[in-house]
């Protein structure tokens, strides 16, 4: 395909000669599928150095590697074909492919859809269509120092269109659906069409990883328990979808994160969670081409960490809609830009704020600093109720002009609310004439989240149909 191994030659290289040479190193598709239909459990097959070109069907609790992804490649000899369609081992005995590149246009990369074990390490994916690893139904899953890119560039992404599928281009570098307990290490994704990672109904844990300059979503979780360590989001490109970009999106997910990036989004959010559990800690959530974060009817939301900044986003730095009881603190949102509405289809409002809390009762923000935020600081919206619902506690708001630091307004401010409130430049004065009236957001709906498609299709026909054709 002359794909080639492209921006993670690096990768690549730093791996070489961790493998040494089998005594049977092959070089040959038919030799090598035979050496696959003939292993057993525990049995390696090394791919010499070279390229070899087919489609191969790995046994359960075979390990199948070659000389390093640098050295050894398997491509896909056929367009929308699968590179390794593999059978996940048992429990202590999992399949496991290393050491190798895999390029394919279409299918799979790296398919395995059954119970079972399999771990994946020190691998290169490069995708012209279809999907880099398609998972379904694994008790475990380990992915270690893994790079996959496919072609999505941010000079290339409006050329797509809003209309594609994984016949056109390459979608998903990683798709999980109903993994017990997947487990990333290292794991690097770049140049995807749908999304750099998709987790569906799984468990997943990540650490030091990114999913880097990927078209519509860097990371997107629905209904999964996830634990994101040391992972980015950054430069996630809008194109000419119909839809925000989201740097992440989740939805009815458990969400951990520690020490997360999620920057420059085009046209779009940093991170949108909608309904479930989310925790952040030492979150930079900085120049994102919309709000920094969205969290609306949430479970439980809270903020912390004395790192924790959200600066030079547009329309909002922190927006939390019908989330009682959450927690902001230790925070920094600096230098949000008042614009017209959010990139999305509901109804626009002129917007700048560095927090936004509304419907939320019960909700604290504590030891936050939110300076020249272009419109306002922190505006809560009492909904009728009053700011006994509402803790700001070592709150420092600071801005010049006309820009407000700490209001409330639709329901009772009473005495002392705002006690422990330092307000700095313009914003005392500013703060004392304010009357209300200011427009808040509106929740997101489903016709601005990410397309549900793929996800509907592999629901209802399994893995395989994210990359099928739309009809």
């Amino acid at each position: 395909m002359g794909i080639g191994l492209g921006r993670w030659g690096a990768i690549a290289a730093a791996i070489v000669g961790v493998y040494g040479c089998d005594a049977s190193p092959i070089c040959d598709a038919a030799e090598l599928q035979g050496a696959l239909d003939g292993a057993h459990p525990g049995d390696r097959v090394t791919v010499g150095a070279c390229r070899i070109e087919g489609s191969f069907q790995v046994p359960a609790g075979v390990i199948l590697a070659g000389q390093g992804p640098e050295t050894s490649t398997l491509a896909a000899a056929e367009a929308l074909a699968t590179a390794l369609d593999v059978t996940p081992g048992t429990v202590g005995q999992p399949t496991r492919i290393e050491g190798l590149s895999v390029e394919h246009d279409g299918g799979f990369a790296i398919r395995a859809a059954d119970v079972g074990e399999l771990e994946v390490r020190d691998v290169v994916i490069c995708s012209a269509r279809g999907v880099g690893l398609g998972i379904e139904g694994l008790d475990r899953l380990l992915l270690e120092d893994i790079g996959l890119e496919g072609p999505i560039t941010a000079s290339s992404a409006s050329m797509l269109g809003d209309l594609y599928d994984a016949t056109d281009t390459a979608t998903f570098g990683v798709a999980l659906f109903s993994v017990g307990d997947a487990q990333l290490r290292r794991v690097s994704i770049v140049g995807y069409g749908e999304a750099g990672l998709v987790a569906s109904r799984s468990t997943l844990s990540w650490t030091d990883g990114s999913s880097d300059v990927n078209l519509g979503v860097g990371i997107r979780l629905e209904r999964t328990t996830a634990t994101l360590t040391n992972v980015s989001a950054r430069n996630t490109l809008r194109g000419f979808r119909g839809v925000p970009s989201y740097g992440v999106f989740s939805s009815n997910s458990a969400v951990t994160t520690t020490n997360m990036v999620v920057s420059d989004s085009q046209q779009g959010f940093g991170l949108i969670h909608v309904g479930g559990d989310v925790t952040h800690a030492n979150l930079v959530a900085n120049d994102n081409g919309g709000a920094g974060l969205l969290a609306q009817e949430m479970d439980s939301f809270s903020m912390e960490g004395t790192t924790t900044q959200l600066m030079r986003n547009e329309f909002a730095g922190v927006l939390v809609l019908d989330s009682p009881a959450a927690e902001l603190r230790d925070l920094t949102v600096e230098s949000t830009a008042l614009v017209m509405g959010l990139p999305t289809g509901f109804e626009t409002v002129m917007m700048g704020d560095g927090v936004q809390l509304v419907r939320s009762d019960g909700s604290r923000v504590t030891d936050a600093i939110l300076r020249n935020n272009e419109r306002v600081g922190v505006l809560a919206d009492l909904a009728g109720g009053s700011t006994s619902s509402l803790t700001l506690s070592n709150v420092t708001v600071e801005g010049t002009g006309t820009q407000l630091g700490a209001v409330v307004q639709n329901g009772t401010a009473e005495p002392g609310w705002d006690g422990t409130v330092t307000r700095l430049g313009a914003t005392l004065t500013n703060d004392l004439a304010f009357t209300g009236g200011l427009d808040i957001s509106n929740v997101v709906g489903p016709g601005d989240f990410p397309p549900a498609g793929p996800l509907m299709r592999a629901e209802t026909e399994g893995i395989d149909g994210i990359v099928a054709p739309c009809d």
